[in-house]
């Protein structure tokens, strides 16, 4: 929210994080650097980052439920 991103982040059963991030090209470099080092008692082994299509419906941001 802070970086005006759209999208959504989720916890999995594997214990991985999943997030669809969308907005400002600089503003999403800004957050994968962030995700790369994690909150501080993360342990952040790889970042897997793929391009999508942009969801014009995702104009905040929202956490959703664990899968």
């Amino acid at each position: 929210e802070r970086l005006a991103l759209g999208g959504w982040v989720r916890n999995r059963s594997d214990s991985s994080v999943e997030a669809f991030i969308q907005g400002a090209p600089e503003k999403v470099a800004e957050l994968i650097q962030w995700a790369e080092q994690g909150p501080p008692l993360a342990v952040v082994n790889t970042v897997t980052v793929e391009d999508g299509k942009p969801d014009p419906e995702l104009k905040s941001f929202k956490r959703r439920e664990t899968i």
